[in-house]
């Protein structure tokens, strides 16, 4: 009997002995994936606090480029009113020069017409005096020859 004990403890041993070994296995493979699921926590936390520093920063350029662009709405803001109270002033300059202008204009055209019709009259007097001169020097020319025929004939 106790050979048969012996055999049943043996077998039991074995029995034991072979679940000790599915248990470290068990044991030892989770352990492995506990030791793999830590890298992947660690490298998880790593790049979390990468996203974190960019997300940081990237708020920050946020922020510096919202300034940025109010600064800029505000000098444009304040450049269209410069712009307007510029383009008001010379409107109103404009509008007080205009009646200057046509007075201006309307002496330039008369003295323009004034100095047209001077012109003419001058080009007609000037034709005049010319034909009067060609008429002049010609009598002038035939007095000379009835005199120059007359010193002749009285030699």
């Amino acid at each position: 009997m106790e050979k048969g004990r012996t055999i049943d403890g043996d077998v039991g041993e074995n029995e034991l002995h072979k679940q000790l070994l599915m248990i470290t296995e068990e044991r030892d493979s989770l352990l492995s994936e506990t030791q793999q699921m830590r890298l992947i926590v660690n490298e998880a936390e790593v790049s979390k606090e990468n996203c974190d520093r960019k997300l940081i920063h990237a708020k920050a350029t946020i922020d510096e480029l919202s300034s940025r662009i109010s600064i800029m709405e505000v000098n444009m803001k304040q450049d269209a009113v410069a712009n307007n109270k510029e383009k008001t002033k010379l409107r109103m300059q404009i509008r007080s020069l205009q009646p200057e202008l046509e007075a201006h204009r309307g002496r330039l055209k008369e003295a323009v017409n004034e100095m047209k019709i001077m012109d003419t009259k001058y080009q007609e007097a000037s034709t005049k005096l010319k034909k009067e001169l060609f008429n002049s020097c010609r009598e002038v020319l035939r007095l000379r020859e009835m005199l120059k025929e007359m010193q002749g004939a009285s030699k």
